[in-house]
């Protein structure tokens, strides 16, 4: 059997934050995001932060266990976001609220185009 990938995608977080960097790695693949943020305490900072050393990483949901548990090892904190969806759609749920439901198309006009003041 031909060997999958472990990690299909991986992003740092500057710019405009986790958020932004969840956004850029939908674009220009057809698939897009559901996040269930609902452990976040604030998820205006939690999405927003630019602070630094923090990465997104895509991996296959079969490998989650096994990936967790390198991480654990390895004393590497994480945080599970949610999965990748084969719809070209940003979702996030917050405290058993949808939040944010776009599509993947009006995020790139902005960031390819900027905003009109």
């Amino acid at each position: 059997e031909k060997l999958k990938p472990y990690i299909l995608s991986a992003h740092d977080c500057s710019d405009g934050g986790i958020i932004t960097s969840i956004i850029e790695m939908t674009f220009g693949r057809s698939i897009g995001v559901e996040l269930n943020l609902s452990k976040t305490n604030n998820i205006t900072d939690f999405l927003f932060s630019e602070s630094n050393s923090r990465i997104v990483v895509e991996i296959l949901s079969n490998n989650k266990k096994l990936f967790e548990n390198m991480l654990l090892k390895q004393k590497i904190p994480f945080t599970h976001l949610g999965k990748t969806i084969f719809k070209p759609n940003v979702s996030i749920k917050y405290k058993n609220e949808i939040v944010l439901n776009e599509e993947i198309k009006w995020f790139y006009n902005i960031w390819s185009k900027g905003l009109k003041v």
